[in-house]
């Protein structure tokens, strides 16, 4: 998910953002025929997604093979729901927390103008903001083909630029719906991050952008091995940490309509990013980093 950066007139110097060159891996092959499907875990005494059986239409060409058409429908096929009392858990500070889903509801229609510097950011000194935006979309497009899942896509901005086969997720059906609309011969759903739908190693890749820097320790470590568990490269976009800029923080987001919502925020450096994820760097700007992981087999 895309943020407010506090203190972003604060003037400083660019550090032009590096553009790694990707290749194909040698020998590999697309694996379609293994089905993605995965009926979510419950968590604690929070049911934290629930999806309809295999046998409905909605699911019936996941995993079928390469050139299976898509069915329509997908956008239902998980449902965020809350514990028995209608609260989200004590320690869901963003990925299941009911209210920062109605945030991003509620900001898909101006989710963009943070990126492309519109609305309540278009008078907001960022000096470098534009150019870095538009490195960090040829970073994107710059990964090898393969099978992704872009997890926390939001509103497609960066999704749309991934090549290969991919599929968007996110728990905002708002931003989901966006979403579909930039990627017309691909699939966004809705679902949960922390226990994803799919099945091990279902994809070659989970992308993500603007959702690790959100989340606390117990949501960060549920994520990892979700990631690990799905695909064998993770490749995390976030916030980078700039001066003056406390490195975590809880934040007050304004919308358009003026109503306020408090969102958990961490700013990352690339060395920490790819250490907290066991990777490497492959983007370091002044104001996005990425970092990437590549995980061994399952155990």
């Amino acid at each position: 998910m895309t943020e407010n950066q506090p203190g972003e007139n604060r003037r400083g110097e660019d550090r032009p953002g590096e553009k790694p060159v990707w290749g194909n891996r040698p020998g590999e092959k697309p694996a379609w025929r293994k089905p993605i499907w995965r009926r979510p875990r419950e968590s604690g005494s929070c049911v934290v997604a629930r999806c309809r059986p295999p046998t409905e239409p909605a699911l019936l060409a996941i995993g079928v093979g390469h050139r299976a058409a898509w069915l329509v429908n997908l956008l239902t096929i998980v449902d965020f729901v809350t514990t028995e009392d209608g609260d989200a858990t004590d320690d869901a500070a963003f990925a299941r927390d009911r209210a920062t889903a109605d945030y991003y509801d509620q900001r898909a229609p101006e989710y963009d103008e943070w990126y492309e510097g519109r609305g309540r950011f278009a008078e907001r000194d960022r000096p470098g903001w534009h150019t870095e935006v538009v490195q960090l979309a040829e970073f994107v497009a710059s990964l090898s083909p393969s099978k992704t899942i872009d997890i926390a896509c939001g509103s497609g901005f960066l999704t749309r630029h991934v090549r290969g086969f991919v599929v968007g997720l996110d728990q905002s059906r708002s931003m989901v719906a966006l979403a579909q609309t930039r990627l017309p011969n691909r699939t966004a759903l809705v679902g949960d991050a922390l226990n994803l739908p799919v099945a091990d190693r279902a994809f070659d890749r989970v992308l993500t952008g603007h959702f690790y820097g959100h989340l606390p320790p117990a949501e960060r470590s549920a994520f990892l091995a979700e990631a690990c568990r799905v695909a064998p490269e993770l490749v995390v976009i976030d916030s980078a940490l700039r001066p003056g800029i406390e490195p975590e923080q809880w934040q007050q987001r304004v919308l358009n309509d003026g109503s306020t919502h408090r969102v958990f925020k961490r700013y990352l450096t690339a060395r920490q990013l790819a250490e907290e994820i066991g990777g490497e760097v492959v983007f370091n700007g002044s104001w996005f980093v990425a970092a990437k992981a590549i995980h061994g087999p399952l155990p």
